[in-house]
């Protein structure tokens, strides 16, 4: 059974997007968190576009079934995000964003609202920190590489997302790999397979032109 599609949006997004913006959530928890911070500010701040290939694991706790699928995100300027799945594009451009079903090709176009709980990039950044407690685990050594591991509980036990569990690389402080659990107790693992911190900004990258032969709901218009 598939997820529906605006659900899919959130478990894909926001994990996302923490990956390369949570800097702020690593609060001071020791010198160690602080570096951390320190290093993910500073490869942040120097891209105009953040790019990166990951592999979602989902495991449905009541269904007990498990998917596994391979994706790309970029993270632009603002609140403008690009994400493509084999099943999915999910475009913005900060001001609308576009949810494509691949398989049905029908898209679904809406506003983006900032005041709603969409997760999205910058207001992640500033408002990560205040919903969730950050503590720093140690070092653990995965596939030779040598990563410091931080857990992340929420303050709010009605969110979707209770805890987060991230493995930063210790050489470069990028993440390797996520993993979460929902309000559902499902489980989501990510494995981040490759991050690029690009200087050139192409606006066309998000933004998305309906082809032909894809059914069109605009939630903007009611139509």
């Amino acid at each position: 059974m598939k997820k529906p599609i605006f659900e899919c949006v959130k478990v894909i997004l926001l994990p996302l997007v923490l990956m390369v913006l949570s800097a702020a959530a690593l609060a001071a928890k020791g010198p160690s968190a602080d570096e951390i911070m320190k290093k993910v500010q500073k490869k942040i701040s120097s891209a105009k576009v953040v790019e990166a290939d990951f592999v979602q694991v989902f495991e449905w706790s009541v269904a007990g079934e498990r998917q596994e699928f391979q994706g790309k995100i970029w993270i632009g300027q603002k609140d403008a995000f690009r994400i493509e799945t084999p099943e999915q594009l999910i475009v913005s451009d900060g001001k609308s964003v576009w949810t494509l079903d691949k398989v049905n090709r029908q898209v679904i176009v809406d506003y983006l609202n900032p005041e709603e709980e969409t997760y999205l990039p910058r207001q992640l950044s500033l408002q990560f920190s205040r919903k969730y407690s950050a503590k720093l685990e140690g070092k653990e050594k995965i596939g030779g590489q040598e990563l410091y591991h931080i857990s992340l509980r929420s303050k709010d036990p009605d969110v979707f997302i209770q805890q987060f569990d991230l493995w930063i690389d210790a050489s470069n402080y990028i993440v390797r790999k996520i993993a979460y659990l929902d309000a559902n107790e499902n489980r989501t693992v990510y494995e981040i397979k490759r991050v690029r911190f690009l200087q050139r900004y192409d606006p066309a990258l998000f933004q998305y032109s309906v082809p032909e032969g894809v059914e069109v709901v605009d939630l903007r218009t009611g139509k």
